[in-house]
C-alpha cells in the first residue's frame, strides 16, 4: 500500500512538472498585454522597451497611435544611445512626425544611427549627404553611406549605389561594379534595376558583363550569409 502511494504522489509529481497538467494554460499574448509589459518595463529605463515603446505608439500596436507619445519614448531610448530609436527620431525630426520638422536634428540622430551601423539611417544619410540637404553637399561620403548600407542587404542603398558607380558620382566611375549591385537589388525583388541594368549593357563590353554577373553572384552568397 505504502509502494502504491508513493507512486501516485510521484507520477502527480513528474506530471505537474513536465507537463504542468495542474497548471492552467496561460492565455495567449495579445498586443495590448505585451504593450502594457513593454510599458512597464519601458518605465522601470530600459533603452530597448523604450525603443519598442515609441514603435508601439507609431504603429498603433495595442494602443491608439500617438506621435507626441512615440517621440517622447524615442528619445529615452535615444538618449541611451540605442542605435534604432536614434533612427527613428531622426526620421521623426525629418518627417516633422510628432514633433517640428528640424533637418539639424535629424541629421544629427541619423549620424548617431549610421555610425553604429544602422542601414536605414546610412541610406537616409547619404540621401541628404547627396541632395546637400540640411549640410553641404557631400557626395563621396554619399557614395561611403551607401555602400554601407547596401553590405547591409539595403535594396535602396544597392539601387543607389548602382547609380553612384554607373555616373562616377563621388567615385570613380565603374559600370561593373554598378551592373553588379543593381543585379543584386533586383534579385531582391526591387524591378526599377531592370531598366538601369539594359541601359547600362549597352555601354559594356561582354567580358565586363560577365565579371558583373560573376560579381553580383558574390556579393549576394556574402550578403545572404550574415
Amino acid at each position: 500500500m505504502k509502494s502504491r502511494v508513493f507512486f501516485a504522489a510521484g507520477t502527480a509529481l513528474v506530471c505537474a512538472l513536465l507537463t504542468g497538467c495542474n497548471k492552467p494554460p496561460e492565455p495567449p499574448e495579445t498586443a495590448e498585454t505585451r504593450f502594457q509589459k513593454t510599458r512597464i518595463q519601458a518605465e522601470h529605463g530600459s533603452a530597448n522597451a523604450q525603443a519598442e515603446l515609441g514603435f508601439s505608439y507609431i504603429e498603433g500596436k495595442g494602443v491608439i497611435k500617438d506621435y507626441i507619445e512615440a517621440v517622447k519614448w524615442l528619445r529615452k531610448a535615444a538618449d541611451q544611445n540605442h542605435p534604432q530609436a536614434q533612427y527613428n527620431l531622426g526620421a521623426a525630426y525629418i518627417s516633422g512626425t510628432g514633433v517640428a520638422q528640424d533637418e539639424a536634428e535629424a541629421i544629427r540622430w541619423l549620424q548617431k544611427a549610421a555610425d553604429q551601423n544602422v542601414a536605414e539611417a546610412q541610406h537616409d544619410l547619404g540621401v541628404l549627404c547627396i541632395q546637400g540637404k540640411g549640410m553641404p553637399k557631400d557626395e563621396p561620403k554619399a557614395a561611403e553611406l551607401f555602400r554601407k548600407s547596401a553590405e547591409q542587404n539595403n535594396v535602396g542603398a544597392q539601387i543607389k549605389l548602382g547609380f553612384v558607380y554607373a555616373s562616377g558620382t563621388g567615385t570613380a566611375k565603374d559600370t561593373v561594379l554598378a551592373h553588379a549591385w543593381w543585379t543584386v537589388a533586383l534579385d531582391s525583388g526591387d524591378m526599377s534595376a531592370k531598366d538601369a541594368i539594359v541601359q547600362l549593357e549597352k555601354e559594356m563590353k561582354p567580358e565586363q558583363i560577365q565579371r558583373a554577373a560573376a560579381l553580383a553572384a558574390q556579393l549576394s552568397a556574402k550578403l545572404h550569409k550574415k
